[in-house]
């Protein structure tokens, strides 16, 4: 970009070498327009970063559904193996050696908390990270296109003054002075 800003028509050039990276493809963008107006030029490149950060946020709600749900079927699981375990203790063997297989089972049953919550931890740092980027994205997007924006402005204000070399006059209008183009006599 750095290079590009010296020189306008390496921009496109680049952006259009690198349109497979959600950067290039976003700068562009606009560039698949024939000569907008500054305006147009903004729409474009609003419209081109929203779909690259809706993109990048593609697995976002099964990571939240991993996240929500894995802590919960763990609790299930532990909660179904409590039932079983408790479901075959007889009162004549409590206290001796035929129990042991209760404790076994509800040591069992706490696995499955165990791996549920390991799974939504994991899952919530993977999480997190993904948000730290989808972050920086937006930044890096942003400032590209501020960037861009002001490039497209300065050199659509240098056109149009190329334009209109003539000089300018002022007309009286209904109700106020109105700018227009006052040509030369031929």
């Amino acid at each position: 970009m750095e290079a590009a800003e010296r020189n306008w028509d390496l921009v496109s050039k680049i952006a259009q070498e690198h349109i497979n990276h959600p950067l290039g493809n976003f700068v562009y963008s606009p560039f698949r327009l024939s000569n907008p107006d500054p305006d147009m030029f903004h729409l474009a490149l609003e419209s081109a970063a929203e779909e690259q950060l809706a993109r990048m946020r593609k697995g976002d709600k099964t990571l939240e559904a991993i996240i929500a749900l894995s802590p919960l079927l763990g609790l299930f699981g532990t909660v179904w193996g409590l039932i079983q375990a408790l479901s075959s203790i007889k009162i004549s063997d409590l206290g001796t050696a035929d129990s042991s297989g209760v404790t076994l089972g509800i040591g069992e049953s706490l696995i499955s908390t165990a791996v549920g919550l390991l799974v939504a931890i994991i899952s919530l740092s993977f999480y997190r990270l993904f948000q730290a980027f989808w972050s920086n994205q937006i930044r890096i997007l942003r400032r590209t296109g501020s960037r861009l924006e002001v490039m497209y402005r300065d050199r659509w204000m240098q056109l149009d003054s190329c334009e209109f070399d003539e000089p300018q006059g002022i007309i009286p209008g209904e109700d106020e002075y109105s700018f227009i183009n006052i040509k030369p006599p031929k």
